[in-house]
């Protein structure tokens, strides 16, 4: 079966290049590790707090990727406005995102034992490692919508539905940094209460999904 292609509406396309500058601004953390502007203040000695600030910029991309840009892809006609008003939405997030990752990176390690840093460095490369991922597939996918078909294995005919779910996972250091946390509160009886919370929030850290679909795209003739 031979078609003209996908047929997406402008907005769509217009949304797919408007992500490009994010993805690399991701990309650019990733590779420089986050130096970028990143504080030399020492954070306090409590690995929890970078958690609990990830947890929070996690929660609110992906708010924004089902809400602003879900609401885009699933409206016939959006003005360009709306788009980078939810492209706008969107990146503040990830910028929230980004900041907590050059805070902690530009911390004084002085302030850290070692392999704690360490490992809440590499549960927010993962985290990040997997917003670049997404953002990559999403913009391919708006490119060229018929390569990411072929590629899935999907009918290249008649109605097609692209599914584009941002999953963030538990990193494979969590249960290490979860081990560090419990060991730091035996250690510290007056915060007990409050790192006992903290220590509950990271057991029942589960998997978090925001996304939204690339619906009806309507195909050409068949060969």
């Amino acid at each position: 079966m031979s078609g003209s292609g996908a047929n997406l509406p402008s907005h769509i396309t217009l949304l797919g290049e408007s992500l490009k500058p994010l993805l690399g601004k991701v990309q650019d953390a990733l590779r420089d590790g986050g130096r970028s502007g990143a504080s030399t203040v020492s954070l306090a000695a409590d690995a929890s707090r970078p958690l609990g600030v990830l947890e929070a910029s996690l929660e609110r991309v992906s708010k924004e990727v089902s809400g602003a840009l879900g609401e885009v892809v699933a409206t016939a006609e959006v003005a360009d406005a709306e788009v980078h008003r939810a492209i706008g939405r969107f990146e503040s997030a990830v910028d929230e995102l980004l900041g907590g990752y050059a805070r902690l990176c530009g911390s004084r390690r002085d302030a850290w034992r070692w392999r704690v840093h360490e490992l809440l460095v590499a549960v927010y490369r993962h985290t990040l490692t997997e917003l670049r991922d997404w953002l990559q597939d999403t913009v391919a996918t708006i490119a060229d919508p018929m390569a990411a078909i072929r590629k899935r294995g999907l009918p290249t005919s008649g109605q097609v539905t692209l599914d584009l779910t941002l999953t963030f996972t538990p990193a494979p250091e969590g249960d290490e940094l979860l081990n560090w946390i419990e060991w730091q509160e035996q250690r510290a009886e007056d915060q007990r209460k409050a790192d006992d919370q903290r220590a509950s929030n990271l057991h029942t850290w589960v998997a978090a999904a925001a996304g939204f679909f690339l619906g009806g795209l309507f195909f050409g003739g068949d060969e």
